[in-house]
């Protein structure tokens, strides 16, 4: 991130060059590109190149995104007026004990170890890829980035999770909601951006082991992967709602005050209209009244409950929509899947 000054665009083709070309590069050299130790040229091996070329470089970018979204979220609270300055202290306390979580030695080194450990067991019987021992220093190389894909992917998910912790803990605090703010999300918008954000990466994670499992043999018959799956499909929209739950809860108390006031208000000068006996006519300035107050009622209307934009959770619906479907058509056809088996033994016990 820093030799691409944090942005996304530049991190993900850095990342391309230094994982997927130089591992070409490497092929080249060592004679692997064309097919070597009883394995099919480099180029014929569609689900590595994919994931290396395409799935891998996409994660890093939406990963500097993310990280750029968390840092630049918890300096607008105070930046943005989203507390008031009565609680900037107490909130600063809080950056700092969320800044010793989010870096736990304990996590850090267990994210790692399962990363090494899992690449080590596909590294030494995962045998009909390039990326294995039988790769020699080709395999070797592109091992080391997968090592750091499934590091990284450990690492986030973890950090997610606080980083929703987090979100509800801010939220908690006395925020100052402004309805008809120009970010159309109450002046929480920096909250609905942090929160497209680890679900964008989520995404992807999701579409890389989607694609594991409806191409790859040894994943789709590996537990593992489809517990990995499952719980990512399930936890990413959970995520997505729970991060904002309470922004949501706010915002809608804001805006049931405003309708509850503006129904006082009509109720009263709805009362002073309909004063007197049918003989008179009706009072003017309380029926000016009513017509602002109804105006005022459209404009209550629009005020969001969600700080953030629709359309961006809708693109996040579909994408997480599409790979589950992938997945389950591939599951449920193939014999030796996971799921198959497992829907098989279910049907046998009945």
């Amino acid at each position: 991130m820093k030799i691409a000054r944090n942005h996304p665009v530049r991190l993900g083709f850095l990342y391309f060059l230094i994982s997927f070309a130089m591992t070409y590069v490497i092929g080249f050299i060592t004679g692997q590109y064309g097919g070597k130790n009883g394995l099919p040229p480099m180029l014929s091996q569609v689900v590595d190149n994919i994931n290396l070329a395409l799935v891998a470089p996409i994660g890093a970018a939406l990963l500097c995104n993310l990280y750029n979204t968390i840092r630049s979220t918890f300096l607008n609270v105070i930046h943005e007026t989203i507390l008031p300055p009565s609680e900037h202290e107490r909130y600063r306390e809080f950056l700092v004990r969320l800044d010793r979580i989010y870096n736990m030695p304990f996590v850090l080194i267990t994210a790692l170890t399962v990363s090494i450990g899992f690449n080590a067991y596909n590294y030494l019987f995962k045998l009909d890829s390039w990326l294995s021992i039988n790769g020699g220093l080709t395999g070797l190389y592109g091992r080391l980035f997968i090592v750091l894909n499934y590091y990284i992917i450990a690492l986030i998910v973890y950090k997610v999770a606080v980083t929703v912790w987090a979100l509800q803990r801010v939220l908690n605090m006395n925020i100052i909601i402004q309805p008809m703010h120009p970010d159309n999300a109450g002046g929480l918008r920096p909250f609905g951006q942090l929160s497209v954000a680890i679900n964008s990466f989520l995404a992807v994670v999701i579409v890389f082991i989607t694609m594991l499992l409806v191409f790859d043999p040894f994943a789709s018959t590996n537990p593992v992967y489809v517990a990995s799956f499952v719980l990512l499909y399930i936890s990413a929209p959970f995520l997505l709602v729970l991060s904002l739950s309470k922004a949501n809860r706010k915002m809608a108390e804001k805006k049931n005050e405003a309708m509850k006031r503006l129904g006082l208000s009509f109720d009263h000068y709805y009362q002073k209209l309909s004063r007197g006996p049918l003989t008179e006519p009706y009072d003017i300035e309380s029926a000016d009244e009513l017509i602002r107050i109804k105006e005022l009622y459209k404009v209550v209307e629009t005020m969001p409950v969600w700080p953030f934009d629709a359309k961006s959770v809708k693109r996040f619906i579909t994408t997480i929509t599409m790979p589950v479907i992938v997945f389950l058509i591939n599951q449920l056809t193939s014999t030796d899947s996971v799921l198959y088996r497992w829907f098989k033994q279910l049907i046998d016990t009945f």
